[in-house]
């Protein structure tokens, strides 16, 4: 029961943050309704801060609870 609990923690920790976008990706995300939205790529092209970029995006929109990140670096 406490992974549970560790879980929900960093996902609301996460959907408080702000994430730190470095350069403005020139790349249009074609997302769909209730569906995950997968971006992938060769190793330092930029996926993490397009994501960034995305979730950014969905925050100022006001919809926070929309974003599921977690990153799996983290020590907890």
């Amino acid at each position: 029961m406490e992974t549970l609990e560790t879980i929900k923690e960093i996902i609301l920790d996460n959907q408080e943050s702000k994430l730190v976008s470095r350069s403005l990706r020139n790349a249009d995300l074609k997302c769909l309704d209730r569906k995950a939205t997968i971006c992938i790529g060769v190793r330092r092209c930029g996926k993490s801060t397009l994501l960034h970029q995305k979730i950014a995006a969905v925050k100022n929109a006001g919809e926070k609870e929309n974003v599921l990140y977690i990153n799996f670096f983290d020590g907890r």
